[in-house]
């Protein structure tokens, strides 16, 4: 069972890294959600963008994988931690305008998820992470959940299935 944690965990952690942030999924708000978790706010409905979010939406976004290059000027933008800041900084302000003004859907969302990960971001922003590691240090949290998934459905599936070992190592 453990080698099957194990597995989950690196495949976890491959996928985290190897994605580019903030690409064609919602983590862009789930991400904002634990900012302002973080900093000890409540969402009571749907709310903006957290101006706390903004920098790491405009530096560590992903425009090359949601635009084909052709859209950019030059053929090619590349991401904008691989720009001076002088470069890039009137499309960092763009963007900013654009995801300030965007309502975060996600804001119904429970809680836990986000109290837990905003706890993991403080712990990394106390060890010193900080920018765009801190996005790594956030997803990072998923490893752990995941390893803790099959770990549970292993012991459910043990306690419901007794008898049936193939049920038992499947269920995860």
């Amino acid at each position: 069972m453990i080698g099957f944690c194990l597995f989950a965990a690196v495949r976890v952690l491959f996928f985290s890294a190897a994605f580019p942030f903030f690409n064609n999924v919602d983590e862009r708000r789930h991400f904002d959600l634990v900012i302002k978790y973080a900093e000890g706010h409540v969402p009571r409905s749907a709310e903006l963008i957290s101006p706390a979010t903004l920098p790491y939406l405009s530096h560590y976004a992903s425009p090359e994988f949601l635009s084909a290059p052709e859209d950019f000027e030059g053929g090619y933008f590349g991401p904008m931690w691989k720009h001076s800041a002088e470069e890039v900084a009137p499309t960092i302000a763009k963007i900013e305008e654009i995801w300030g003004r965007m309502p975060n859907q996600e804001s119904s969302q429970p809680p836990l998820y986000y109290v837990v990960a905003a706890a993991w971001f403080h712990v990394g922003q106390w060890i010193g992470v900080k920018g765009g590691s801190a996005l790594y240090w956030v997803r990072s949290l998923n490893i752990v959940f995941m390893a803790a998934l099959v770990w549970l459905a292993y012991l459910a599936a043990r306690m419901i299935f007794p008898d049936q070992v193939a049920l038992r190592l499947g269920i995860p």
